[in-house]
C-alpha cells in the first residue's frame, strides 16, 4: 500500500520556498475553502509542474484520510504533446 503520507513529505522537501508557499496557498483556497478551480501561472522553469504534483498529492492524501468515497480529476493542458509527454513523468 502506498504511504501517501511519506509521498507528500518527501515532496515538500523538495519544493523551493516559491512553490512551498504557492503549494499551500492552492492547497487552502481549493481543498478548505471550496474554490472549484484555481489557474498557476508564471514563468517558464519556476516549477509549475511541481507545484501541480503536491496540490495533487495533498487532495488524494485527503481523499485518503476522509475515506469519503468522492474521486476528482485532474485536467492536464499543454502546448504541445512533446512537452505534455516530458511533463507527465515529473507529475507521476
Amino acid at each position: 500500500m502506498i504511504d501517501i503520507v511519506k509521498i507528500v513529505e518527501k515532496l515538500n522537501g523538495q519544493f523551493g520556498d516559491f512553490q512551498k508557499a504557492t503549494v499551500d496557498y492552492v492547497v487552502c483556497r481549493m481543498l478548505d475553502k471550496g474554490q472549484n478551480r484555481m489557474l498557476i501561472a508564471d514563468e517558464v522553469g519556476l516549477g509549475k509542474t511541481w507545484i501541480a504534483k503536491g496540490v495533487i498529492a495533498h487532495a488524494y492524501q485527503r481523499q485518503c484520510q476522509n475515506q469519503n468515497g468522492k474521486c476528482f480529476n485532474v485536467y492536464y493542458i499543454c502546448s504541445n504533446q512533446q512537452l505534455a509527454a516530458q511533463n507527465i513523468a515529473k507529475v507521476n
